[in-house]
């Protein structure tokens, strides 16, 4: 099914070479809470009396005033070049105006200077997520887990690393632990079910995003994925059933329109999937995944012209995934000159 594909085996995570079937979940695969992200939104609680250049600079950056924050905390380094309260803080800063690689630099500054205190680690581990530097992010994080025991937006980071390197069973354990801090947390279950998929094991993905939607049930992300799941374990009706909510609540979310796509191919429904897959593809045209369940769609009701010129779209697009595509086409189906010329069909 094109579902397993997407869950496993794909040849790209976010350019890590190691298997992108996961990058079904785009955007919404691995995500931090609000709450989470909240406890990187003001520095720690260091004392900071008689020091007025960082108090005025923590005022303004509790304000979300970054850029004027971070002017007080490069006065206080042009006073005290060892100041390691004013590296941590001005990194903090330059990663919500989002300079991640500016940021980096103070926070290993930091370190250096403190190299006991484990303040900087949890924004170290998130600057080299954003920077999709995996494998730094990896070390980072799991070194913030192993000193910032009580963080669970450490663990999550950790599992979000992991995830991205391919390195799965890690990953799940590190939302575990994230989940086990804090239980409340319905994005934490909402990743770790994405882990569970990527390892085939879609009964406890299903089981761990319905915990995230007991949580909060307005979560759409994790909607999208209990969808998916159960069209991934061919339990088509509740698949398609769960989505189509989706598509009520929103009738402008093409991965609702994906996800039906697939459970009515997979049906045998080949009208309605490729009607379903077009409208996915218009309410997202810069979507390669979209795109993707189209041409396999086209494919499937023995149109190869269109299927084909999918190809070119998907390598502007996304070329790990086309070249995924590319293989799936080549696997089914030996394309020649004569073949287009009568448009024979695969099936």
């Amino acid at each position: 099914m094109i579902f397993n594909n997407f869950v496993t085996g794909l040849p790209n995570v976010h350019r890590t070479r190691v298997g992108s079937g996961w990058k079904l979940w785009g955007a919404f695969v691995i995500v931090f809470s609000a709450s989470a992200l909240s406890a990187l939104a003001s520095p720690g609680e260091k004392a900071l009396a008689g020091r007025p250049l960082l108090d005025e600079g923590v005022r303004l950056f509790r304000a979300h005033r970054y850029t004027e924050a971070l002017s007080w905390f490069e006065k206080a380094l042009q006073l005290d070049s060892q100041d390691a309260d004013a590296e941590l803080l001005s990194g903090r800063a330059l990663l919500e105006l989002k300079e991640p690689l500016e940021a980096i630099d103070h926070f290993q500054r930091f370190i250096e200077l403190r190299p006991s205190e484990p303040l900087a680690q949890v924004p170290l581990c998130r600057a080299y997520l954003e920077l999709k530097r995996f494998l730094d992010a990896a070390t980072a994080c799991r070194k913030a887990s192993e000193t910032v025991t009580t963080s669970a937006f450490a663990f999550s980071a950790a599992g979000s690393a992991f995830f991205e390197l391919g390195r799965f069973e890690e990953a799940r354990e590190m939302f575990q632990r994230a989940i086990a801090i804090s239980p409340e947390d319905a994005t934490a279950y909402s990743n770790l079910s994405s882990t569970q998929a990527a390892m085939r094991q879609l009964p406890e993905a299903v089981e761990s995003v319905r915990a995230a939607i007991r949580l909060r049930p307005d979560f759409a992300d994790a909607r999208i994925k209990l969808g998916f799941y159960f069209i991934g374990l061919r339990s088509y009706r509740e698949g398609i059933a769960t989505l189509q909510q989706i598509i009520e609540d929103n009738p402008g979310d093409a991965r609702a329109y994906m996800g039906i796509a697939i459970a009515e191919k997979d049906l045998g429904q080949f009208n309605r999937a490729i009607q379903t897959a077009r409208k996915a593809t218009t309410l997202s045209p810069s979507s390669a995944l979209a795109h993707y369940i189209l041409g396999i769609v086209e494919f499937e009701i023995g149109d190869i012209r269109s299927a084909l010129a999918v190809q070119e779209t998907l390598n502007s697009l996304d070329p790990a995934l086309a070249e995924d595509y590319g293989r799936y086409l080549r696997s089914r189906y030996v394309v020649s000159a004569d073949s287009l010329a009568v448009g024979v069909s695969n099936r």
